[in-house]
């Protein structure tokens, strides 16, 4: 799978990361908490899936559910 995206890439691009979040301000609490570590992100692009076609990877969605009890 991760061939395949590879060979999508173009140029200008050194990492992708998929990432599921619980909503728009996880996912932007997450950017946030990235760039603050000043680990070398220089810029980042963010696409949003509407549609998955087909998705082989198989990620721990119960984790970003509250817990219970």
């Amino acid at each position: 799978a991760f061939s395949s995206l590879r060979s999508r890439i173009q140029h200008g691009v050194d990492y992708v990361l998929k990432v599921m979040a619980r909503d728009i301000d996880a996912y932007q609490r997450l950017v946030d908490g990235l760039l603050e570590r000043e680990i070398g992100i220089d810029r980042y692009f963010t696409y949003i899936v509407t549609k998955t076609v087909k998705d082989e990877t198989v990620l721990p969605v119960a984790d970003l559910l509250p817990e219970q009890g």
